[in-house]
C-alpha cells in the first residue's frame, strides 16, 4: 500500500470537521458534543481562540504541503485542486465562530483576538493564491487536459484565477513587490478608517437646548450636558437626527461642517492609497485599478460603469430638479416668515428638507407607522414571508448555544413535501438585533459557514447571522423606524442567499456571489415584503395585530419616492468621483468632489471643507462605490419582471429561488439575469419606479 501524506492530513481534517457539525450528519458520524445545533462554538475565551485560530492555519499549512507531495506524482483532480478548495473551506470552517466573534463579543479581548484571527486567515488566503508551487500543480494537472463538466470545471478556472489574481504567476521580485503593495494598501486603509473612527469619537458641538428645537425630549436627554448645553458628535447616531430635525440652520451648518472637514490627516493617506493601488493594478497587467475590480463583474469595465452612472444621472436629472426646487419652495417660505431670502439648497439644508417635502408631500405620520412595526411582530413577519415565498420552513431552536442570551436560532430547511415529510435542512440562521456595548453597530447578514458537499454523501448546511443594533427592549415593546424596517429586510433577504444555495463547493456558494450583485437578493425580498399583500405580514399594530391601513400604506409608498431621485443622484455624484480616482490620477480630489456634487448632485458641496478625508467607500469599497446603485437597478429589473401588482406570487418567487438564488457564485450574475428576463439587466424599471423617465446618454 502506498503512502499517500494527503489522504492521512485530509481524513484527519475530515474527521476533526465532522465531530464540530452534529447538527448535519448523523449521530453514528459524529455524537453530540454539547455545542450549538449550528455545529458551532462561540465560548473561546481570548487565549483559547488565538491558540485555535493558529492552530487551524497551521493544519492547513500542512494540508497544502500534502497536496504538493501528492501531486508531484500524480496529480489528479481529486489530490490537486479539489484538495486545495478542501483544505481552505476546512480552515474557514474550523474558524468560523473564532471570527465572527469580532462583531458580537461583549468582551474586548475576545473581540481583538477574533480580529486578529480574521486577519490572519485572510493572510493565509493571501498567502495560499500567491504561491507559485501551488499555481504550478494545479498547472500540471490541467496539462493532463483531464474531461471536467460542471462544478469540477469551473473550480479549475476559477482557482486559475485567483492565482493570477494573487500574482503566483509574476516574477519573484514582482510577486514580493505586490506582497508588499498590498501590505501597505491593507494598511492605509485601516490607518483611513481608524482616522475617521477618532474623529467621530472627539469631535463634537456643544449647543443650546434652544439651538436643537425640534428635536425630540427624549434624544436630548441622551446627550451629554455641561453648563445647560447639549455636546452633539458628529457620528452618524447623534448627526443624522440633528440634521434632520433641528430647525436651527446656524445648527445645521456648523455641525456639518465639523463633520466634513473631520478627518484631515486622510488626505495625504488617499492620495498614498490611490497610488499604490494604481501600482498593483500595473503589476498584474491592469491599466488601472478600475479595470481590476471590473474584470469578469456584470458592468466589465470603467465606460460600462460611467455609462450606467450617465444614463442614471440624465434620467432623474429632471425630477431630482423638480423635488429640489421643491425643497426650496419649502425653504423660502421659511426664510420669509424670518425675514430672510435665501432659498437655495446647501449641503445642510439637504436632509432637513428631504423630511419636510416628504411631510409635506405625503402626509405620513411616521410616529403612526411604527405603531405597526414592532420589532418582535416584524421579525416574525419576515420569516413568515420567506417561507411563504421561497418554500421554506424557518423553525426557532432553542437553546441556541449562541455568544449571547440574547440571540436566536433558526433551522431553516425546504418545505414539507405534499404528503407531510419534511424538507432537507439547509442552514441555519441567528438573530441578534439590539445593541450591546462593544457589538458592531448597523443592520448587516453575515456568513459564518458556506454550505458544501462533504464525503460520503453528506452535507455541510449554511450557518448565516443577521445582526442589529436596535435599542435595548427589555420589555418586548419596541419599535421599528421606517429605515430600520427596511434595512432589516434587505439583510433578512441577504441572509436567506446565503443559506439556501446548491452547490458542491464553498467556493461557489452564496457568499463568493460577486459584490455587484450580492446586494440583489436582499432589495428584492424587500420590494415584495412592502408589497400591498406583503405589508400584512410583515406590519402588525402592537395592540390588535391589525395590518397597515390601506391609506398608510399609500403614504408610504409616496414617502419613499418624495426625494429618492434627488438622493439617487448624490450618491451616482459619489460612485462617479470613486470611477475617476480609480480610473486616472485626478490632479486636485478636492476640486472633483465639489464639482461632480453640484453638476451630479445637484447641491453644493460644503464649502471650505475637505469631505473626502472622511468617504469611507474610497477606502472600502475603492473602484466598487457604484455597485449599490446598479444592484439596486438590476433588482428593479428582477422585481419588475414578476408583475407583482398587489403582491408576490409564490410560484414566481420559488422560480425565482431555483434560478437565482440556489446557483450561488456557479453562474455569472449577468447571465443569472440574463437568462432569467431573456435579457440583460436595464436600469429603465428603476426609473419607472421613481416616476422617471429613461434618457440617452449625454
Amino acid at each position: 500500500m502506498v503512502f499517500n501524506p494527503f489522504v492521512t492530513v485530509r481524513s484527519l481534517l475530515l474527521r476533526s470537521l465532522l465531530c464540530g457539525l452534529c447538527a448535519a450528519v448523523p449521530p453514528a458520524v459524529c455524537p453530540a458534543q454539547g455545542r450549538s445545533p449550528s455545529g458551532l462554538d462561540f465560548a473561546a475565551p481570548a487565549k483559547r481562540l488565538v491558540k485555535e485560530c493558529r492552530n487551524a492555519i497551521s493544519r492547513s499549512e500542512s494540508a497544502l504541503a500534502a497536496v504538493l507531495s501528492v501531486s508531484e506524482g500524480s496529480p489528479d483532480f481529486t489530490n490537486t485542486p479539489e484538495a486545495v478548495e478542501n483544505t481552505l473551506a476546512d480552515c474557514r470552517e474550523a474558524t468560523a465562530a473564532l471570527s465572527f466573534l469580532r462583531f458580537v463579543s461583549t468582551t474586548s479581548a475576545v473581540r481583538d483576538a477574533a480580529l486578529a484571527c480574521d486577519r490572519a486567515l485572510r493572510q493565509f488566503e493571501e498567502r495560499t493564491f500567491s504561491r507559485a508551487d501551488l499555481h504550478a500543480a494545479v498547472l500540471r494537472y490541467t496539462d493532463l487536459k483531464a474531461p471536467l463538466a460542471g462544478e469540477p470545471e469551473l473550480l479549475v478556472e476559477t482557482q486559475l484565477k485567483d492565482f493570477k489574481a494573487g500574482g503566483a504567476a509574476l516574477r519573484p521580485g514582482d510577486r514580493e513587490s505586490l506582497t508588499r503593495l498590498r501590505t501597505q494598501i491593507a494598511d492605509l486603509e485601516t490607518s483611513f478608517m481608524e482616522n475617521i473612527a477618532a474623529a467621530d469619537a472627539a469631535d463634537h458641538l456643544d449647543v443650546s437646548t434652544d439651538e436643537l428645537a425640534g428635536l425630540p425630549a427624549e434624544f436630548l436627554e441622551g446627550l451629554p450636558a455641561e453648563q445647560g448645553r447639549r455636546r452633539v458628535g458628529v457620528s452618524l447616531d447623534q448627526y443624522s437626527p440633528v440634521m434632520t430635525l433641528a430647525r436651527a440652520p446656524s445648527t445645521r451648518r456648523f455641525l456639518a461642517t465639523l463633520r466634513e472637514s473631520r478627518a484631515k490627516e486622510n488626505l495625504p493617506v488617499l492620495d498614498r492609497l490611490l497610488t499604490l493601488r494604481r501600482e498593483e493594478a500595473g503589476l498584474l497587467g491592469y491599466p488601472s485599478f478600475s479595470h481590476l475590480m471590473l474584470e469578469g463583474r456584470m458592468l466589465g469595465n470603467p465606460l460600462a460603469v460611467e455609462w450606467f452612472l450617465d444614463r442614471l444621472a440624465s434620467g432623474l436629472e429632471p425630477l431630482a430638479r423638480r423635488q429640489l426646487e421643491s425643497m426650496a419652495d419649502l425653504k423660502a417660505a421659511d426664510e420669509r416668515a424670518s425675514s430672510g431670502r435665501d432659498r437655495v439648497i446647501q449641503a445642510w439644508d439637504r436632509l432637513y428638507y428631504e423630511r419636510r417635502l416628504r411631510e409635506s408631500c405625503c402626509g405620513l405620520d411616521e410616529e403612526r407607522l411604527r405603531e405597526f412595526l414592532p420589532v418582535r411582530a416584524f421579525v416574525e413577519g419576515a420569516l413568515s414571508l420567506a417561507g411563504r415565498l421561497y418554500a421554506l420552513r424557518l423553525r426557532e431552536v432553542s437553546p441556541a448555544g449562541a455568544w449571547h442570551p440574547a440571540a436566536r436560532l433558526y433551522e431553516v430547511s425546504d418545505a414539507p413535501d405534499q404528503n407531510g415529510r419534511p424538507g432537507a435542512v439547509l442552514g441555519f440562521l441567528y438573530t441578534d438585533l439590539h445593541r450591546r456595548p462593544g457589538k458592531q453597530p448597523g443592520i448587516s447578514a453575515r456568513s459564518l459557514v458556506r454550505p458544501r458537499r462533504l464525503a460520503e454523501g453528506l452535507r455541510r448546511p449554511a450557518v448565516a447571522a443577521l445582526l442589529a443594533d436596535l435599542p435595548p427592549d427589555p420589555g418586548r415593546r419596541g419599535f421599528l423606524s421606517f429605515d430600520q424596517a427596511d434595512a432589516l429586510l434587505r439583510e433578512f433577504g441577504k441572509a436567506i442567499h446565503l443559506i439556501v444555495s446548491r452547490t458542491r463547493y464553498a467556493r461557489f456558494a452564496s457568499a463568493e456571489t460577486s459584490w455587484d450583485f450580492s446586494e440583489v437578493p436582499g432589495l428584492v425580498f424587500e420590494r415584495w415584503a412592502w408589497s400591498e399583500s406583503g405589508l400584512p405580514l410583515v406590519s402588525k399594530h402592537y395592540r390588535d395585530g391589525a395590518p397597515i391601513p390601506a391609506d398608510l400604506g399609500r403614504r408610504l409608498a409616496d414617502s419613499r419616492r418624495a426625494t429618492a431621485a434627488l438622493d439617487t443622484l448624490r450618491q451616482a455624484a459619489a460612485a462617479e468621483l470613486d470611477r475617476r480616482l480609480h480610473t486616472a490620477k485626478v490632479p486636485d480630489i478636492g476640486k472633483e468632489h465639489a464639482r461632480l456634487s453640484a453638476e451630479i448632485g445637484l447641491i453644493p458641496a460644503m464649502p471650505g471643507a475637505f469631505p473626502v478625508a472622511s468617504l469611507a467607500p474610497l477606502a472600502e469599497e475603492g473602484g466598487r462605490h457604484f455597485a449599490h446603485l446598479w444592484a439596486w437597478a438590476v433588482a428593479e429589473d428582477l422585481f419588475a419582471s414578476f408583475d407583482a401588482g398587489a403582491g408576490p406570487d409564490p410560484s414566481l418567487a420559488r422560480q425565482f429561488r431555483e434560478a437565482v438564488l440556489e446557483p450561488g457564485a456557479t453562474i455569472p450574475p449577468a447571465d443569472l439575469v440574463r437568462r432569467f428576463l431573456d435579457r440583460p439587466a436595464s436600469e429603465n424599471a428603476l426609473f419607472e419606479f421613481l416616476g422617471a423617465k429613461a434618457a440617452k446618454k449625454r
